[in-house]
């Protein structure tokens, strides 16, 4: 079962996609809304979310601070949400160890 977070979880559209979202029987879904970064990394390290979900128009953090912000997370997958476009942009974060220069350039190729 995946974990998932959605920030900003008060205001209609997180409240919805919240509601919408825990209906999928392979998700486990968490809401969070606040206005401090800090307490949103504290909320992160203790629900140990798979997937976070920001909306674009949040001024809370960024995707790239928020992976700055975790460095020792391991593999997490950030989804920017841009509600006005329905455009979104994942950011994922994996950690890889390369044995030799076949598995490095493995590694960099797109699935």
């Amino acid at each position: 079962m995946n974990r998932l977070l959605v920030v900003d979880h008060q205001k209609i559209l997180g409240a919805g996609l919240e509601h919408l979202l825990s209906g999928e029987e392979s998700l486990e879904v968490y809401g969070f809304s606040t206005q401090d970064e800090s307490a949103l990394v504290d909320e992160i390290w203790r629900i140990r979310p798979d997937v976070i979900i920001l909306m674009a128009e949040s001024q809370l953090t960024t995707p790239s601070r928020l992976l700055t912000l975790l460095p020792d997370y391991g593999r997490l997958r950030i989804i920017l949400l841009d509600l006005d476009s329905n455009i979104f942009e994942i950011y994922d974060k994996q950690r890889f160890t390369a044995n030799d220069w076949l598995s490095f350039v493995t590694k960099l190729r797109l699935d």
